[in-house]
């Protein structure tokens, strides 16, 4: 039986043509069976907890979150699916200056903790990360199912993280990742976060000398 995966996007009132053309291009995934969910609102974390029960209201086997300004190949699901993580994510570069990426490893030294981004990663093949955002972030749907409980439903939260600030997506990976499931990104897929320019890893390189 094929795959059934959700594609869910929050938006607060639109979607970037470039994502549009690129969701459409999933169609083309072979051996999966495809729906679209849009969520409108203005807190991306309740947005995604919204979608989040819906894709186990609809018994998929995958969510694959989409934000309303990303882009990736057609291959992308594909790839994905190939690899058979719990959940993985697309690395996506931040719209303004450094352009960091959006993967994160958590440090403690000296007795504080921190959340930052590694110097460095790979860009030949797939790695286990600390956690990654949700721009494009593919999660087994048995996944949420295992933690609904424990975090009431509540997979995404803006709230602390080992004492430190961090985001919905953080939150989330740090839940999964307690619970002995791993976080991984791929950086084999190339990916641009539009604004009024689609940014990529490339001006990210460009201010780091890579």
């Amino acid at each position: 039986m094929n795959p059934k995966v959700l594609i869910a996007m929050p938006t607060r009132a639109y979607v970037h043509a470039r994502t549009m053309t690129t969701v459409f291009s999933l169609t083309a995934t072979p051996g999966v069976s495809l729906a679209l969910a849009t969520q409108l609102g203005s807190t991306v974390a309740a947005q995604r907890n919204k979608l989040a029960k819906l894709a186990i209201e609809r018994d998929d086997d995958y969510i694959l979150f989409v934000d309303s300004d990303s882009e990736f190949g057609a291959d992308a699901l594909d790839k994905m699916l190939k690899l058979d993580k719990d959940i993985v994510g697309l690395i996506y570069a931040r719209t303004s200056e450094p352009y960091e990426p959006n993967i994160s490893e958590l440090v403690k030294k000296d007795g504080r903790t921190a959340i930052m981004v590694p110097k460095q990663f790979s860009r030949k093949r797939p790695f286990k990360v600390f956690s990654i955002g949700t721009g494009t972030m593919l999660i087994k749907v048995s996944v949420l199912k295992a933690l609904a409980d424990k975090l009431e439903e509540e997979w995404f939260r803006f709230t602390r993280v080992e004492g430190v600030k961090a985001g919905e997506d953080t939150y989330f990976c740090y839940q999964a990742g307690k619970e002995g499931f791993e976080v991984w990104a791929d950086p084999t897929i190339e990916t641009k976060h539009w604004d009024n320019y689609g940014f990529s890893l490339a001006e990210y390189d460009a201010i780091n000398g890579n």
